[in-house]
């Protein structure tokens, strides 16, 4: 699959904003966490119109069952030029596969999920 668009390097975006003798901000768009609802009536457009004029990056949730995200949220997100971290619980190969193909310039992954199968990557 061809990627059609592509977040830029959240690596050399958090580099240059240093440089620059700024912090990096990365801003998240999370509807909701294991514990409850955050916000629904925030969609992701208008807080990513609101957040990316000050933020370095964006952290998407993809995560559809505790945190109510989306793959569409990267997409919408590509629209702003900014880096993107693909945020899920990361188990497979398919998920990475995945957020590349969306466009995502960076993935999640917490250590005590992976098994020795991605530790490869």
């Amino acid at each position: 699959m061809q990627l059609t668009a592509k977040a830029p390097s959240m690596t050399k975006a958090i580099k240059v904003r240093n440089s620059e003798g700024y912090l990096a901000l990365i801003a998240e768009y999370k509807r909701a966490s294991p514990s409850g609802i955050i916000r629904l009536d925030l969609d992701p457009w208008t807080y990513f119109d609101i957040v990316s004029r000050y933020a370095t990056g964006l952290s998407i949730l993809v995560e559809p069952l505790y945190f109510l995200g989306s793959p569409i949220f990267i997409k919408i997100a590509l629209n702003y030029g900014k880096p993107i971290l693909y945020k899920d619980f990361v188990i497979s190969k398919e998920q990475i596969k995945e957020a590349r193909e969306l466009g995502a310039s960076s993935i999640l992954l917490i250590k005590r999920l992976l098994n020795e199968k991605l530790w490869d990557l």
